[in-house]
């Protein structure tokens, strides 16, 4: 599997020059993305998306669902995948499929989650956005522990106004 590191403060600075940069190609971009096969694309969120940024996301995620050859990866830093609830709450199940990089069978419900997640191996996981949590999210966060408290693979950290607290 080839990876491939995305900076969205790089994205945010230098736009599509970054971005034929970082997938070493001078044809379409967008083209070369949906002949993609066997990649991962790991979007390392040191900032905030500009407009012209998360319209290139939002492409790149649409493309992510109908071409299987492309996982996409969110992290905050090396280590950690940053759960955003304002996202979890308007694309549910399919932000939890990408985020984790969920498999194809996924059954977009609390008990396939529960399934996956306890087959990941060590992740961090970094929840923003905590003020807008619903019944769903909430649904989301209790497997998330119950998952860390089985299995010990998951570590959360929840952050309540740019402050970690560690769970």
């Amino acid at each position: 599997m080839e990876t491939y590191d995305l900076s969205i403060k790089k994205l945010n600075e230098e736009g599509s020059e970054y971005l034929k940069e970082v997938f070493d190609t001078s044809e379409d971009l967008e083209q070369f993305l949906l002949e993609a096969q066997d990649i991962e694309i790991k979007i390392l969120e040191d900032e905030e998306p500009d407009d012209s940024s998360r319209e290139f996301l939002d492409l790149l995620e649409n493309i992510s669902q109908e071409n299987y050859g492309i996982s996409l990866l969110y992290v905050y830093d090396d280590d950690e995948i940053t759960l955003d609830i304002d996202r979890l709450n308007v694309e549910g199940h399919e932000y939890l499929k990408t985020l984790f990089n969920l498999p194809d069978y996924y059954g977009n419900n609390l008990d396939a989650l529960y399934d996956c997640l306890s087959e990941l191996d060590d992740l961090n996981v970094r929840i923003i956005n905590l003020a807008d949590v619903n019944e769903f999210s909430l649904g989301v966060l209790s497997v998330m522990d119950d998952v860390a408290d089985e299995y010990g693979n998951l570590k959360t950290s929840y952050e309540i106004d740019e402050e970690l607290i560690d769970d």
